[in-house]
């Protein structure tokens, strides 16, 4: 059985793979999933706390809603997160190169290390703390 248009797009236009299974509506907050593995799987309305390290290059993930979560170091280079709602989301160390928030909701979020140089921020709704990591990464003196 092939579920690949769940998958996300791939780099360069490469063909989604195959999978062979799908984890569908499970909560997995709390979980230990060490040790686990998962091959040609599909995920699908499935919650967990804690997505650090994982690897989401190129992901489709437009109008996703992520709370409280931890994306700690994942790999987010180039995924398109437009419209999306990530609602106090630990993003430090986050590979965001090339990702696109437009119009998302960021608010609560950790932005420190993202270069909103490379990373497409227009119309993103933040709070005033972020408003000024954002502007000291782009190199402008705050004066309160």
């Amino acid at each position: 059985m092939t579920y690949g248009r769940h998958m996300a797009d791939r780099r360069h236009g490469a063909p989604t793979p195959p999978t062979e299974q799908e984890v569908v509506a499970e909560d997995w907050s709390g979980r230990d999933l060490s040790g686990r593995a998962w091959s040609a799987t599909a995920f699908l309305d499935v919650e967990s706390g804690n997505w650090s390290l994982v690897g989401l290059p190129g992901a489709d993930l437009r109008r996703s809603s992520l709370r409280r979560t931890s994306l700690a170091e994942a790999d987010l280079s180039g995924a398109r997160l437009d419209r999306a709602v990530l609602r106090d989301v630990d993003l430090r160390g986050a590979w965001l190169h090339k990702a696109s928030l437009v119009g998302a909701d960021l608010r609560g979020t950790t932005l420190e290390g993202i270069d909103p140089l490379t990373v497409e921020l227009r119309d993103a709704t933040v709070d005033v703390a972020q408003a000024i990591t954002l502007a000291e990464a782009l190199g402008l003196r705050v004066e309160i």
